[in-house]
């Protein structure tokens, strides 16, 4: 009986136990391709890396030009911006919510190395959460040698 009255004095001093720690649920990624609500011949393309930073990548036509613009950025909150690759006078804003990408471009489509009238902006909606191959004209890599 003294050894039954040691363990529940023990168990008194222990106290309860503690509820177990919720973890916080790490955001959905945005990895992807995303489409043009109006034109699906305008893409996106993102590749969540594991730093936090993505890689982005816009194949965009207007019917008659077209371009192609990569670049890196960092995503808080959902926003980030970047300027793409070998432009200048360019910046690429951006905002992932669930399945939607709103972009907005800042600069000239020939400041983004883009063809006359294409834009890199508007509400793009996810059509697929396979990770991106991104190419180039030439079936390069464009993230090759780039931070």
């Amino acid at each position: 009986m003294t050894q039954l009255a040691v363990l529940f004095t023990a168990l008194l001093a222990v106290g309860p136990t503690p509820a177990p720690i919720e973890r916080a649920r790490p955001a959905a990624s945005p990895t992807g391709t995303y489409a043009h609500v109006r034109s699906a011949d305008n893409t996106i393309q993102i590749l969540a890396l594991p730093d936090g930073r993505i890689r982005v990548g816009f194949d965009g036509t207007n019917g008659v030009n077209f371009g192609r613009l990569f670049g890196t950025a960092t995503l808080e909150g959902g926003a980030g911006s970047f300027a793409p690759y070998d432009t200048e006078g360019c910046r690429i804003h951006l905002h992932v919510s669930a399945e939607t990408l709103t972009v907005r471009q800042e600069g000239h489509s020939a400041d983004c190395g883009l063809g006359h009238g294409v834009l890199a902006e508007g509400t793009f909606k996810r059509t697929s959460r396979k990770k991106p191959r991104f190419e180039g004209f030439e079936g390069e890599d464009p993230f090759a040698g780039k931070p």
